[in-house]
């Protein structure tokens, strides 16, 4: 799978193709086809990884460890990200 901005968030294979029409490849796609790696990496993505929403995580996490809170707002404000902060 090649470095695709939201490709996990997104997972849709024309938004994979639209990044491979732009170059963004690994280093096993370079001489491969946009339609190629699209699929490649569409197949990978919807196979070989599993992002759960944040309501799914917060469910299974609650029941183990009670109170639970995503932390990227406090990460941000405090990193040399911040100006990225939502």
């Amino acid at each position: 799978m090649s470095k695709c901005p939201f490709a996990t968030i997104l997972q849709n294979e024309n938004w994979l193709r639209f990044w491979a029409m732009l170059g963004i490849r690994n280093e096993y796609q370079k001489n491969l086809s946009t339609w190629t790696v699209a699929s490649e990496n569409f197949r990978f993505l919807t196979r070989s990884t599993n992002y759960l929403p944040k309501g799914k995580i917060l469910d299974e996490f609650s029941q183990i460890f009670g109170k639970v809170e995503f932390a990227e707002r406090a990460f941000l404000k405090f990193s040399r990200c911040a100006q990225f902060a939502f």
